[in-house]
């Protein structure tokens, strides 16, 4: 109720004052007219104040509960007589949200779209990145190491290893007994660690026409059970005598080759707690020895042994061998009293000699 419109819609009751639409009184139905004399009251805007005018705001209570204010400064109420149009300013109606999702949530997933995309990419090349650099750093120490190896070669001088001397054979003459031509043989075994090097070919030459007159292959007990690389020095004989007509003066030998002897199976090398130990020399400067072994095999047998002597420096110069019958299996025995077959060589002059047990063959294998 008012002494005055508020619009265009209220209506003027018997006691003369105004009323809004919502308390309208008429018949059902109906609800009242515009009233077209109506003129909403002008307002001016007000200046901009200064800080210095400003005052904080003062309370400004609506009529009625419900009730807006308008930019116009004035009150309303709450709702809008139906079937009349509407000064009344619309506030607008909030979107409801639809079947999809809200375009905020919409971008946001784009968003992360795009930075997955981009994280995905980034991570490649760091892959790609990483593989190259990777290769350029194994290709930087193979080069390096390369250069090393390069320098270091061409620094430091490579030491060949010792080339075993070259085989050599000598006429000795013939021995007094029986007038065969003897000859010493020098060489390095090539073979390695076989049982016997029983094929050491070599020739003998006419200096004066150069013809070959003799070849032949010791038969001796020394070249039994080589070590590898093992060096010898040892006389042999050729069990024939000097041909008419050759001048002992201008005999040449020469090493033809060294071959590994034919096995008959039943070798076995000697163990440490097998050996042989020097006791003197006989009456014909021969080296006295005696033995000591243990049968390296399983059953009753006869057994053949082997030991060689050596000059200082380990140069094997001769070899002895005895066969013992009825052998037990592991059973240990002494052979005393046994001699090299040629006395010492004079190229020993005073160094000491060895002696070292070889190994076994099982004459009944």
């Amino acid at each position: 109720m008012s002494d005055t419109p508020h619009s265009a819609y209220w209506w003027l009751g018997d006691d003369g004052k105004w009323y809004p639409p919502e308390q309208w009184t008429g018949p059902p139905g109906t609800s009242p007219t515009a009233n077209p004399e109506f003129e909403a009251p002008r307002v001016e805007p007000p200046s901009e104040p200064t800080p210095s005018d400003q005052q904080p705001p003062q309370p400004n209570q609506p009529p009625a509960p419900g009730y807006w204010k308008a930019s116009d400064g004035n009150w309303y109420p709450p709702q809008q007589p139906q079937g009349q149009p509407s000064s009344y300013p619309q506030t607008p109606p909030a979107a409801s949200p639809k079947g999809g999702m809200p375009r905020w949530a919409k971008g946001c997933l784009l968003s992360a779209g795009v930075v997955a995309v981009f994280g995905v990419l980034g991570i490649a090349c760091l892959a790609v990145v990483a593989d190259d650099a990777a290769e350029d750093i194994n290709r930087a120490i193979e080069d390096t190491a390369t250069t090393s190896a390069d320098e270091a070669e061409g620094e430091s001088t490579t030491v060949p290893p010792p080339e075993a001397p070259e085989a050599t054979c000598t006429y000795a003459g013939t021995d007094q007994l029986f007038e065969d031509m003897q000859v010493e043989l020098t060489f390095t075994n090539p073979l390695g660690e076989v049982n016997s090097l029983g094929d050491v070919t070599y020739a003998l030459t006419d200096g004066e026409g150069g013809t070959r007159f003799f070849t032949g292959t010791p038969f001796a007990q020394w070249d039994y059970f080589p070590r590898a690389n093992e060096q010898f020095r040892v006389n042999a004989s050729t069990s024939e005598p000097l041909p008419p007509g050759i001048n002992e003066a201008t005999i040449g030998c020469t090493v033809l080759a060294i071959e590994e002897g034919f096995d008959l199976g039943g070798f076995q090398r000697a163990s440490d707690t097998d050996t042989c130990t020097i006791v003197g020399t006989d009456s014909s400067g021969r080296i006295q020895v005696e033995v000591a072994a243990t049968s390296p095999y399983e059953e009753t047998t006869q057994v053949q042994v082997w030991w060689a002597f050596y000059a200082p420096g380990q140069v094997r110069f001769d070899a002895g061998t005895n066969v013992t019958d009825l052998v037990g299996a592991g059973e240990s025995y002494r052979i005393p009293d046994e001699t090299s077959e040629d006395p010492k060589p004079d190229w020993i002059g005073d160094g000491e000699v060895t002696c070292e047990v070889l190994g076994f063959w099982d004459q009944n294998s």
